[in-house]
């Protein structure tokens, strides 16, 4: 019994739309604005051209190749299985890892960020919006147990929701914004980098949807599914940016979330604050969703390979990985309850998730290079990414830990099964 291939091209899109969206677009508007000012626009307008290679490598390896392993097919289609003196390295294998080491540390931050306005509304602290959390994550395992279809349907509601909350928030605000109108001096054309640095975490998540490509009725639809998403995802970044900007709902008093309520609150008076707060709580959701959709495909697949225990390769009468599901439903919700207890510490888990999301992109860039006729994109993509890790400091310790602890693991596995 295989995945079901129900994911239409209009559903794709929805999946992306509300998956790639995320609190982005509630918090980065502000955030950028804060240090580039009206030179973000640029900053913005450049990130979504330079975000389409990227977009596009995925969406051209989805297309070639569907599978429910995603980046770690492409893995291990580009670079097998090598020795290195006495160490194995299994790319495959490496490369999913460092995907799911993504589970426990960016999922329950997405969710946590969306319950926290459901909590900002209802007069609940953090604890509060740690439970709605965890209530949020239940609901997105029940969803995805009913089949990719149904998943796919409600990922398209919420991005039509989305969109419709944007555009009345942003188009009732274009009359009362203004422009001083700069110039680029050098100063700002370093800002203008350091946004579009900063910019680069909204357009992060093509690598998770790839891990849906299987269950697609067509999987050439991949590409185009995916430039239509990133027409959709740029034109309302930029929207929602201009309207941000011309208000100058930015600065010391106004960073992240406060700008884009102070834009609604400009335009629906008290309604703003509630608007804002299910904005935020739906598009969290459906970034979240469309993680742990994946994670859960990822896991399945590895099964199927024989790298992890067969259960996580059973599916259920629906045709879902329901114990991957499970699984990667529980990591989640573990950090969550030690959040509960222990407090949050939500900058570190950040910075830790995107430094492995960058690798993963830089992976996916090179398997591009390896495995498509067309090598701009990956080119161009691989050069983006690899500008960007320049920036993690750090950070980098992480994956790199990740990598150490796969190949240890691959070696003894082997040596194992010699003896």
């Amino acid at each position: 019994m295989s995945l079901r291939k129900d994911v239409t091209l209009l559903q794709a899109v929805g999946i992306f739309v509300a998956g790639i969206l995320g609190s982005g677009i509630l918090i980065l508007p502000s955030i950028a604005a804060n240090v580039a000012g009206e030179a973000s626009l640029i900053a913005w307008l450049l990130m979504t051209v330079l975000a389409a290679p990227i977009a596009l490598t995925f969406g051209y390896l989805a297309s070639a190749y569907p599978s429910a392993g995603g980046i770690a097919e492409y893995s291990r289609r580009a670079f097998g299985k090598r020795r290195l003196w006495r160490l194995s390295l299994d790319a495959e294998f490496t490369t999913g890892v460092m995907f799911l080491s993504v589970i426990p540390t960016a999922i329950p931050i997405v969710l946590l960020a969306g319950a926290s306005y459901l909590a900002m509304v209802l007069g609940l602290g953090e604890k509060g919006a740690i439970l709605i959390a965890l209530t949020m994550l239940l609901a997105i395992l029940l969803m995805n147990l009913r089949g990719v279809k149904f998943t796919g349907d409600v990922q398209l509601l919420l991005s039509v929701a989305v969109i419709i909350l944007l555009l009345s928030i942003s188009l009732s605000a274009l009359p009362l914004t203004s422009f001083r109108g700069y110039g680029l001096s050098r100063e700002v054309s370093w800002n203008v980098g350091k946004a579009m640095v900063l910019i680069f975490w909204c357009y992060m998540g093509w690598e998770a949807a790839t891990h849906l490509s299987e269950e697609f009725r067509n999987p050439r639809d991949f590409p185009l599914s995916i430039l239509l998403s990133l027409v959709v995802i740029g034109a309302v970044y930029m929207l929602v940016s201009y309207v941000v900007v011309g208000l100058h709902a930015y600065g010391e008093g106004l960073r992240g979330l406060t700008g884009l309520l102070f834009v609604a609150e400009r335009t629906f008076g008290g309604f703003g604050k509630i608007l804002v707060a299910i904005l935020g709580s739906m598009t969290c959701f459906a970034s979240a969703n469309v993680y742990v959709a994946s994670s859960s495909r990822l896991l399945y697949a590895m099964s199927r390979r024989g790298y992890f225990p067969s259960l996580l390769s059973k599916l259920n009468s629906r045709r879902v990985p329901g114990y991957s599901l499970a699984l990667a439903s529980t990591f989640v919700a573990l950090t969550l309850v030690l959040m509960l207890f222990y407090g949050e510490a939500i900058e570190e888990l950040v910075l830790l998730s995107n430094t492995v999301f960058i690798i993963l992109y830089i992976i996916g860039s090179l398997a591009g290079l390896v495995l498509l006729d067309k090598k701009l994109c990956p080119a161009i993509a691989f050069i983006v990414c690899v500008a960007i890790l320049l920036f993690v400091g750090g950070n980098i310790l992480y994956p790199l830990a990740i990598v150490i602890t796969a190949v240890l693991y691959v070696t003894l596995r082997e040596k194992k099964v010699k003896t």
